[in-house]
């Protein structure tokens, strides 16, 4: 039997779901974490729409919140924040023109898993998240009629994010 266990990044319970063969089969080619945008698209567009905690930090002050408030020694970080400040104001206007099209494009293009969860009825807990940790176990069997069972344990974003903004990574397969 298939299954995939979900989970949130601080542990706060899993999740079991069941799967069907077919079930399966589709979710294993899904299992992909959603692509990451570099400094200058992140700029001059919210990344983030998923929530308002996220379009608010990549739609005022992108690289100022997302990546100068990061950057290490006071001087570096000074320097950092003032020219981030001024990069983040600049290119406001063109944030503005373009976030409505970017919320409606991260509205429609989600990522496969985040879909399966939804329509699972799985809980906000796990599909508000920007990363989740997934176990999930598919058993099949091949054309001699061996049944293997393999276990990917991974982190997985379910949000675009900006390159610069840390997201867990983590992927081990085990084939029992």
């Amino acid at each position: 039997m298939s299954s995939i266990t979900v989970n949130t990044l601080d542990d706060a319970g899993p999740c079991e779901l069941p799967l069907g063969l077919d079930q399966a089969r589709a979710l294993r080619t899904n299992l992909i974490s959603s692509s990451r945008v570099s400094l200058l698209p992140a700029t001059l567009t919210p990344v983030r729409t998923n929530n308002l905690s996220n379009f608010s930090k990549d739609f005022f002050l992108p690289t100022t919140l997302n990546h100068a408030v990061n950057t290490q020694g006071t001087f570096k970080k000074v320097m950092a924040v003032a020219g981030a400040i001024l990069l983040d104001l600049l290119t406001l206007p063109i944030r503005l023109v373009t976030s409505a099209p970017r919320a409606l494009c991260n509205a429609v293009f989600q990522n496969p898993l985040r879909k399966i969860l939804i329509e699972e009825r799985f809980s906000k807990d796990y599909t508000d998240q920007d990363t989740i940790k997934i176990e999930f176990k598919y058993q099949y069997q091949d054309e001699f009629k061996q049944t293997t069972l393999y276990v990917l344990k991974q982190n997985l974003n379910l949000v675009q994010t900006p390159n610069y903004v840390e997201a867990a990574r983590y992927e081990e397969w085990t084939y029992p």
